[in-house]
Formats: C-alpha cells, structure tokens, sequence
C-alpha cells in the first residue's frame, strides 16, 4: 500500500509538472514586441496533452473508462462555457445579451446530459447487480 500510495503521488506531481513545461513552451514562444503565442505553439501543447489524456483514458477500466469521460465532456463544455462568456470583452458589448443567453442554454444543456449519464450509469450499476442476483439465485436452486 505505501508504494502505491508513492507511485500515485509521483504520477500526479509528474503530471502537473508536464502540463506546466507544455505551457512553458507557449510562453517561451512569445515574441517580446507583440506579445502573442509562436503559431503552433499552443496547439503542439495541447495536442501532447492530448495524446497523454488520451493514452491514460485507455488503460482504465469500463466504468472507470465511462466516469473519466463523463467528466471530460463536463470539463471540457464548462471550458468552452468561461471562454464563450470572455467572448463580449473581446468584441465589445454589443454581443452581451447574446452571448449570456447562449451561455446559460449551454450551461442548462451541459447539466441535463450530466443528469442523464448519471442517470444512465446508475441504471446501468442497477441492471449488473440485478444480473449477478440472478444469476445467484439461479447458481442457489441448482445446488
């Protein structure tokens, strides 16, 4: 247990340190006069990241597996939720309402479809246990 409690802590500080030296790389490509990202250099982060998630996503288990993605899909509709709500600071105000109101549909829209997996999940958890009772019971009036 305490070398896998070692183990599990050592993969979550390599992790943060990836993603910081992947941000890293996005900052060192800054030009000084402009202030803005080498092109390319945030996407190759990202997409490293990616990969990583991704390689990590399937090794896990099932219900593990559908958890994870769950809350990626979660994850990454909240992310598309904040930067859509930046959205008026950057074209100005007149788009406000617009994009309050898209962002309030989408934030209802990402709750209910986590309401439904969880929904979804828990049926699914009650059908596996009904299924071993079953096959129990049957394993019981055979003996």
């Amino acid at each position: 247990m305490r070398d896998l409690t070692k183990s599990m802590a050592r993969l979550s500080w390599a992790m943060s340190l990836y993603g910081l030296d992947r941000m890293r790389d996005v900052l060192e490509g800054e030009s000084p006069a402009e202030g803005e990202a080498a092109p390319g250099a945030a996407t190759r982060g990202a997409h490293s990241l990616d990969s990583l998630s991704e390689a990590t996503g399937e090794r896990l288990r099932d219900r593990t597996r559908r958890v994870y993605e769950a809350g990626d899909r979660l994850q990454t509709e909240m992310i598309d939720l904040v930067f859509d709500a930046a959205e008026p600071v950057r074209e100005g105000f007149e788009h406000l309402f617009d994009n309050a109101a898209n962002w309030a549909e989408r934030s209802a829209e990402t709750l209910r479809k986590a309401a439904r997996q969880r929904e979804d999940a828990a049926a699914t958890t009650e059908g596996e246990a009904t299924g071993k009772n079953e096959a129990q019971a049957e394993a019981a009036a055979e003996a």
